[in-house]
């Protein structure tokens, strides 16, 4: 009977911990929110781990903006990034997150795993700039480099940015107005 009762705490255990662990994570582009979170939003990390589940890795760096020091810290999920951040003497902050498609690569050479979870309206990464022109409308601003574009809207919380390489979606980022 106790080897039983063993057996059936540690299956509960594993479902618990499976289910915990691989929390979907639900982005909204038109509120600017993941897993409930908006953009803008005032909430510090422990709030951000709660909200997105295990399974992050932190990050975390300083950068000068407009002679402020700014603390950001980020965390990564498969496909997704959360970024906070403070200012001196301020609360922290959700300022952006983004979702990944395609093998995006960033500057540094990282390269991360496409963004598994549900996205509405609905954007994955077989969309291309007319699919999401047909989806959003017509861009705000909408530039080119090379092989890469980008089509920017301009949302109630921020800004809306589809990047693109060589017509294959790569990122979609939701950030605050600066």
């Amino acid at each position: 009977m106790k080897k039983l009762f063993f057996l059936l705490v540690v299956a509960l255990f594993l479902v618990s911990f499976s289910s915990f662990s691989t929390a979907e994570v639900i982005v909204n582009l038109s509120e600017g929110s993941i897993n409930g979170m908006k953009v803008g939003s005032g909430l510090n990390r422990t709030k951000v781990t709660q909200a997105m589940g295990s399974g992050f890795t932190l990050d975390t760096f300083d950068d000068d903006m407009l002679g402020e020091v700014v603390h950001f810290y980020c965390f990564f999920t498969e496909g997704a990034c959360v970024t906070g951040s403070k200012y001196y003497g301020q609360k922290e902050f959700l300022y952006d997150f983004q979702v990944y498609f395609n093998g995006y690569e960033d500057l540094d050479g990282n390269v991360y795993s496409d963004y598994a979870g549900r996205i509405t309206p609905e954007v994955n990464k077989n969309d291309n700039p007319g699919s999401i022109q047909a989806k959003f409308g017509l861009p705000d601003k909408e530039s080119s480099f090379e092989e890469a574009r980008t089509l920017s809207y301009s949302m109630p919380y921020g800004n809306l940015e589809f990047w693109f390489l060589s017509g294959k979606l790569g990122r979609v980022t939701a950030r605050i107005k600066r």
